[in-house]
């Protein structure tokens, strides 16, 4: 039991001596001019580097719902990676002799202006040209804003200063997150209306059910119409096909009754919060140079 008690107390002394040292530590790092502008500019970064947490949560549900089930999203979303793979080393070959900010702040306007594409006009092909352009500002940006931020940290405290910096990300994700989902639910709401309640399909896919095809198509296919109904969209029931030969199955949230959304507003939020990252940049540009 003594023994027990001698090992307790020094781990209590031994975690005590970190803290204390952690404690001055931290309190020299706040005393740094150079963090303070590391902090800045990382703040300043916030609202443009919040369009990756778009190409998550508003990418998705706004071609789903507004292009139907067809449309390649997870492909359009890899556009992104695979330039991040390859962009970074050519960049960095063909900028390396100019200072930070002379090739961050263009890549930080290439990638702030990018939802522009979609903000003038919704479309998949808007999507394309969106993540292409906003890929391509990031590696101009991201990978020299690392290098910078060691830059500026005192020899042997660039893993403390990039550590202290990235805390602002965990306090920053919830807002992020709630302001993207309020703009999912007003500004491209989904229509279950139209959807399959058992399997949260557009009316119009086929999905197979207990060894049977369920969904809604012309009769005379042998397959039974399961998803238009009073019980999802009654307004429905006296739509038919041209030739009258059925029901009309919505296959996006546009051909659903009723339904409303305005893409325009919500990528033209995203386009005017990620704009004002390199304006703030550019306006502290002689704080973050330390001229």
């Amino acid at each position: 039991l003594t023994a027990a008690r001698r090992l307790v107390a020094s781990w209590l002394r031994l975690a005590q001596e970190h803290a204390s040292s952690a404690g001055k530590s931290l309190l020299e790092l706040l005393g740094m001019r150079a963090f303070w502008r590391a902090l800045w500019l990382s703040c300043c970064l916030l609202f443009v580097s919040k369009q990756w947490g778009d190409m998550d949560q508003l990418l998705p549900p706004f071609l789903e719902r507004n292009y139907g089930e067809d449309v390649p999203i997870f492909l359009i979303h890899s556009l992104n990676m695979w330039i991040g793979m390859f962009g970074p080393s050519l960049a960095a070959a063909l900028t390396m002799h100019l200072e930070a900010f002379e090739v961050m702040l263009p890549g930080l306007w290439v990638m702030a202006l990018s939802p522009a594409w979609l903000a003038f006009d919704p479309s998949v092909e808007a999507v394309v040209c969106w993540i292409v352009f906003l890929s391509l500002g990031e590696v101009l940006w991201s990978p020299r804003l690392s290098a910078w931020i060691a830059s500026v940290a005192p020899e042997g405290r660039e893993g403390a200063f990039l550590a202290l910096l990235s805390m602002k990300s965990l306090i920053t994700t919830i807002p992020s997150t709630a302001l993207n989902g309020w703009m999912n639910a007003v500004l491209n709401p989904n229509c279950p209306s139209c959807r399959d309640e058992r399997t949260g399909h557009f009316c119009s896919e086929l999905v197979r059910l207990n060894g049977t095809f369920d969904g809604c198509s012309p009769p005379g296919l042998g397959i039974h119409h399961a998803c238009v109904g009073d019980e999802h969209s009654g307004s429905m029931v006296a739509r038919r096909y041209a030739d009258g030969s059925g029901l009309e199955c919505p296959s996006t949230c546009q051909q659903c009754p009723g339904w409303e959304g305005d893409a325009k507003l919500m990528w033209t939020i995203v386009l005017l919060s990620s704009i004002s990252s390199p304006v703030m940049v550019q306006l502290s540009l002689k704080y973050l140079r330390d001229s």
